[in-house]
């Protein structure tokens, strides 16, 4: 099977923020934007953003190895 980069769209509150977070704080690259969303380009993947005022990320957590996590998350598995 050929690997193939995927595609996920998030919802953001400020996208000025969103993108300071993952390109000063985590180093990734800023692909196409607009006004109202942007890429991220994250280890060939890519993230979309798109303002949505009305954002509400409340659910469920569980706890991994001390820490609490949302139900619904995702992560990059680095070494």
């Amino acid at each position: 099977m050929n690997k193939a980069p995927f595609h996920l769209s998030l919802p953001c509150k400020d996208i000025n923020d969103s993108k300071k977070f993952y390109t000063e704080e985590l180093g990734f690259q800023i692909g196409r934007s607009s006004f109202s969303w942007f890429d991220v380009n994250v280890y060939e993947n890519q993230i979309t953003f798109t303002i949505d005022q009305n954002a509400k990320m409340t659910t469920n957590k569980y706890d991994f190895e001390d820490v609490l996590l949302p139900l619904f998350h995702f992560g990059v598995i680095v070494n």
